[in-house]
């Protein structure tokens, strides 16, 4: 089935791996294009080691540089198996927002909640000038505002971010009114051009859902393809916002990250775009350039534990 919008997922995998990697910080490459595709998983290492396939019955493998299988054209994302995932997502935040900031003298970072805010907690306070970055959340529940606490714990008091750069999503009753006035404060920030996120974080879920759009719900549907940026969410006595997949798309960079082998089956059917309309919204993030779309696995994860 065909989605609408914005919202295209994977055609296929290309999956180049990489044997007996030097030490090195950062990933070797051995790029291989197959049916006119530029899908790249790499495989990354931080010390000398054989750096394992990536395992799965979906994706291609490839063994001395040679393709077993070819799934076809692909989307150009880029998957990253690296030793671990916090310290990368820390290392790509400092580069990506070291660029913006002597590009354009503000970086505006879009987080969730949990381990990935978690692991910004150990990024070096000399890693960018704080007083340049503004922070986003990609969901939030009203009234416990949990991700907001989460991350002033984590890193935003550590690195002396500016309290009026921290955007939380307003305290209001109804998640409508609150999805509307934040949709406003992002559109007004001058830290995000024209709508445009410099990085949004996600982790993913089992299910593959990303923030707090879950597969077949109506708010992933109705910020697919329609333009709306921020959705408010009532589900029983909880009250919460997320930006939409609309918005997440027009990002100029997405790190998507997961970890242990219970997100095996999802990663697979997200890059490989095998899986039914609506039943994965992890396989729906790319971004315009879809190069700026990025997944950052483990070994397990990977197939590889």
């Amino acid at each position: 089935a065909k989605s609408s919008g914005r919202c295209l997922r994977p055609a296929s995998l290309l999956a180049t791996c990489i044997h007996n990697t030097p030490a090195m910080m950062g990933f070797a490459l051995t790029p291989k294009a197959i049916g006119g595709g530029a899908f790249l998983l790499l495989l990354a290492t931080a010390h000398a080691a054989t750096v394992p396939a990536f395992h799965s019955a979906s994706a291609m493998r490839l063994r001395g540089g040679s393709p077993t299988r070819s799934l076809g054209p692909s989307s150009g994302i880029t998957a990253l198996v690296v030793q671990d995932v916090a310290a990368r997502v820390c290392e790509d935040v400092a580069r990506i927002g070291g660029h913006y900031i002597q590009q354009k003298g503000t970086f505006s970072l879009c987080i969730p909640g949990g381990s990935i805010v978690k692991a910004l907690g150990s990024i070096k306070v000399d890693a960018l000038d704080w007083s340049k970055v503004h922070v986003f959340f990609a969901n939030e529940q009203l009234g416990a505002f949990k991700c907001h606490a989460g991350a002033m714990e984590a890193f935003i008091l550590k690195m002396g971010i500016p309290t009026e750069n921290v955007h939380k999503v307003p305290d209001c009753a109804d998640p409508e009114e609150a999805a509307a006035k934040y949709a406003a404060e992002i559109a007004a920030s001058h830290a995000v051009t024209n709508g445009a996120m410099d990085l949004i974080l996600l982790g993913t879920g089992e299910d593959g859902h990303v923030g707090s759009l879950h597969p077949g719900s109506a708010q992933l549907k109705e910020g697919c393809g329609t333009g709306k940026t921020v959705l408010g969410i009532t589900k029983g006595d909880k009250k919460s916002v997320a930006v939409s997949m609309d918005l997440i798309n027009s990002a100029k960079n997405v790190i998507l990250s997961a970890a242990g082998e219970t997100r095996t089956v999802m990663a697979n059917k997200a890059l490989t775009g095998n899986f039914e309309e609506w039943s994965l919204p992890a396989g729906l993030v790319m971004t315009k350039d879809a190069t700026k779309t990025i997944w950052l696995l483990d070994a397990a994860a990977a197939g590889d534990s």
